[in-house]
């Protein structure tokens, strides 16, 4: 009221605009992260499966073979081999009919299966009195490569086939699907061994039909 100023008239004050800015929708780096992750090992994975599969399959198709001996069935070859256990299959004559005339008997006469590294054999034997024997007959293996590995041994052989080592071979078929069997062999007891150990993952499917006389 002393001064004289003018309260009459109000200051009038200009406010600033807001500026509203735009909401973003913001995705988190470590969700991205994780989904990216996730994604490289189910890739990786795959990946790792088929090529384990590849590999095996190529392996069991590819396996070195052991060349088929070129050296008379009489003189036994050295060929190193080793496998896994299998139970005994022995046939044996009936000698009540024996006599001078000349005898015969089946080995095997059966289809059998061969699981992936294993092995099965028959035992047979000739008799000293008839001096010697011929073993005659075939096989055939299906399943996978469709081959299977085939040796006669005797005794020792036998032991030593079983044992991983050495051994002298009278007959063997090398790895093949089918072959003929026709040797001669000397008086004593032997063994056909019909083997998949090539093989490390498919079965086989054996047919076979052998007999000797003597």
């Amino acid at each position: 009221m002393q001064c004289a100023y003018n309260f009459a008239q109000p200051t009038s004050f200009k406010s600033s605009p807001q500026v509203s800015l735009p909401r973003q929708n913001v995705t988190p780096q470590n969700t991205k992260k994780t989904v990216s992750s996730l994604s490289n090992l189910l890739l990786l994975g795959f990946f790792g499966i088929f090529t384990v599969v590849g590999v095996i399959a190529f392996l069991d198709s590819q396996f070195p073979q052991h060349q088929q001996s070129s050296t008379s069935y009489n003189q036994p070859t050295n060929i190193t081999y080793s496998n896994t256990s299998s139970p005994e299959y022995s046939s044996q004559p009936d000698t009540s009919t024996q006599g001078s005339e000349p005898q015969s008997y089946q080995i095997v006469s059966q289809a059998f299966t061969l699981k992936a590294g294993e092995f099965r054999y028959y035992k047979f034997t000739i008799p000293k009195s008839s001096g010697s024997g011929l073993v005659s007959g075939n096989f055939i293996a299906s399943g996978g490569a469709d081959d299977i590995y085939v040796v006669i041994i005797n005794e020792t052989g036998f032991t030593n086939f079983k044992s991983g080592n050495d051994y002298k071979a009278y007959y063997t078929s090398g790895k093949v699907t089918t072959d003929d069997i026709e040797i001669n062999l000397a008086s004593g007891t032997y063994y056909i061994v019909f083997s998949n150990a090539y093989s490390i993952l498919t079965p086989k499917a054996v047919n076979a039909d052998i007999n000797v006389e003597y």
